[in-house]
Formats: structure tokens, sequence, C-alpha cells
């Protein structure tokens, strides 16, 4: 799927080393900083999402999923890349490929929350606020964003 970088590809999770490490590394970068406990980076639309990741040659550096809302909108969730492998364009990889995972269950929008500090990032990927929502363990501001496929 990443033609202009071939040490990363996009994949869906499919062995439970796979799940695990894709769990993990949600855990890791959406919970753990705010002293969650494992198991707290899991959520009801799990078996009912698209989840994808993104692997190099030795792990697994970014994942993301997508559910349907509806039969016209659809809900990206859960976007982590781990830290040492950020500003490398696979945050932008794993979106647009949900966004074509979404394209071809023919749905016209999708919304997500994103955090505040993921703004610059959503917005670049072509995202608009809608408004603000919550915050995530009182203190990580949310905002509703979409975009019009």
């Amino acid at each position: 799927m990443n033609q202009s970088n071939p040490e990363f590809i996009v994949c869906t999770p499919e062995s439970e080393t796979d799940w695990q490490h894709y769990f993990h590394l949600r855990w890791l970068v959406l919970r753990a900083p705010w002293n969650q406990p494992p198991g707290s980076e899991r959520s009801d639309n799990d078996n009912s999402a698209i989840h994808l990741m993104i692997k190099n040659k030795t792990s697994i550096v970014a994942i993301g999923s997508i559910h349907l809302i509806d039969c016209h909108t659809a809900q990206v969730r859960f976007m982590a890349v781990e830290p040492h492998f950020r500003r490398k364009g696979l945050g932008s990889m794993i979106l647009q490929s949900l966004e074509q995972k979404a394209i071809a269950l023919k749905v016209k929008r999708i919304i997500l929350n994103a955090r505040e500090s993921a703004l610059p990032f959503y917005e670049k990927n072509k995202f608009v606020r809608l408004k603000k929502t919550h915050q995530l363990f009182g203190c990580i501001q949310h905002y509703l964003m979409e975009k019009k496929l």
C-alpha cells in the first residue's frame, strides 16, 4: 500500500501476536501516559471495527480503526503512532487507508474526536473542526472533526 516507503506496510492484524501488539501499542500511546490500566484501551466497538496497523521489519509502529455509525457515517478511533516513528507520515498512511475502507463501504463522511494536540495533523489531512467536545481523563480536550468523502 505504501509504494513510496517499502520499509512500512499497512495491513490488518491477523495473528494472536498481531492483536496483542496492536492493543499494547494502543494502550502504550493512548492510555499509559495518563496512568490508565491495561484493558482500558479496549472498546465495545472493537469487534465490529476495521483495524489497520503499520508494520516494519520488527514491530507494529502505528495503528487505527474505523467503524460505521450509520450507512452514511464512519468514525475513526484510536489512532496511535509509536513515539520513535512519529513525523514519518505513518499517521497519514493509516488515516488514508482507513478513508479508503470507508469509501469502499460507500460512506459519505468520516467523523472523529481529536485530541487538541492532534488538531494540526487532522486539519492537514483535510478534516474540519466542528466543535469542542469532552475532556478525556479530565484533562485531554477533544474536538469533533469531520471529513466529507
